[in-house]
């Protein structure tokens, strides 16, 4: 066996490979980075300190083994595409991202006709839901989420809301979205649904309808794996809280305020009061029907004051004050 040292050359050469990896690193993580609304909550997702993140964003140091695995997990890709040239990363990304044809689509939507076409009446259970189940990335911590399944254009759907905390200091860490489609099937209702912002995970849940007249809860199995801490698959009991049909969102209000709940669901005008709270999301204004407050002159009420103030908040100074706390006056009104 014959060994040679390394020349001047070869160091040199070592050298400039290893700086161009760095290089195509960082633009790498650049470009995936920017898909997200800013690098501070790229940071708060990861877990990676924001001061270090940066070194990564710079160049100027690479990520650990541990850390690169997060990030690629993150992200969704692996780490030899992370280490590409740039020019070949951007194309990969851009292909990934690329929307699917109409004609593309028909196929797997044709599917889910089918489900749609053999499923039962979902109308008892449209509403908003406390949704409880063990933490797959937390053993042993209960995750409690806010969830809806709403009517649209004769199909249902289900929308959930998931606070991550810091099982230590019990702060928010992060925010999870979730979008799906619901199907009764054969006395068994079926939740399939995704995340929705970095859509990197799907689970699905398969609960007991209820008999009852009253709706108070409903019981099942979930499948699916934490969007973290090694994305291992599992399984777990889950418990859907039945909150009604329409919540009292100023109770909502104040018990997110006070810290009692993670978070809650509001009118945007109601949560413009307090500055205890934060926007987190809203939904789709075509997820529900509009949100009106219609009013007029009686009739055996037509006095002259009463005249008087339909005439003020309908007239400029009306709809500014309205505007001024989160309004809209409909129009021809």
């Amino acid at each position: 066996m014959q060994f040679r040292a390394h020349s001047r050359i070869d160091a040199g050469m070592a050298s400039y490979y290893a700086l161009s990896m760095s290089d195509d690193l960082h633009r790498n993580l650049s470009l995936v980075c920017g898909y997200f609304p800013s690098i501070a909550e790229v940071c708060r997702k990861l877990g990676i300190n924001r001061q270090q993140f940066n070194k990564y964003l710079a160049g100027s140091a690479r990520p650990s083994r541990h850390n690169m695995r997060r990030i690629c997990d993150f992200f969704g890709v692996s780490e030899a595409e992370l280490l590409m040239e740039a020019g070949q990363f951007e194309e990969i990304i851009a292909l990934r991202r690329k929307p699917v044809q109409q004609e593309e689509l028909s196929r797997p939507l044709r599917h889910l006709d089918r489900l749609y076409q053999r499923s039962q009446s979902l109308e008892k259970y449209l509403g908003y839901y406390f949704r409880y189940f063990y933490s797959f990335g937390n053993p042993g911590r209960v995750i409690r989420s806010l969830a809806l399944i709403y009517r649209e254009d004769g199909k249902h759907y289900w929308k959930n809301i998931e606070v991550l905390r810091d099982p230590v200091t019990g702060r928010s860490a992060g925010l999870n979205k979730y979008e799906g489609v619901l199907f009764y099937l054969a006395d068994r209702i079926y939740i399939m649904e995704y995340e929705s912002v970095e859509m990197n995970t799907i689970t699905q849940a398969t609960l007991y309808p209820s008999h009852r007249s009253r709706l108070d809860t409903l019981l099942g199995i979930q499948t699916g794996g934490p969007t973290r801490r090694g994305r291992k698959p599992g399984a777990s009991k889950v418990a859907l809280e039945y909150l009604g049909r329409d919540i009292d969102v100023r109770a909502a209000l104040a018990l997110v305020a006070s810290g009692e709940a993670p978070l809650g669901i509001v009118y945007a005008t109601d949560a413009a009061i307090s500055e205890e709270v934060k926007v987190l999301a809203t939904f789709p204004a075509a997820s529900h029907a509009a949100i009106a407050y219609p009013f007029a002159i009686l009739k055996d009420r037509a006095d002259p004051r009463t005249r008087a103030l339909f005439a003020f908040l309908t007239g400029p100074e009306g709809r500014e004050l309205f505007a001024r706390f989160g309004f809209a006056t409909a129009a021809g009104s």
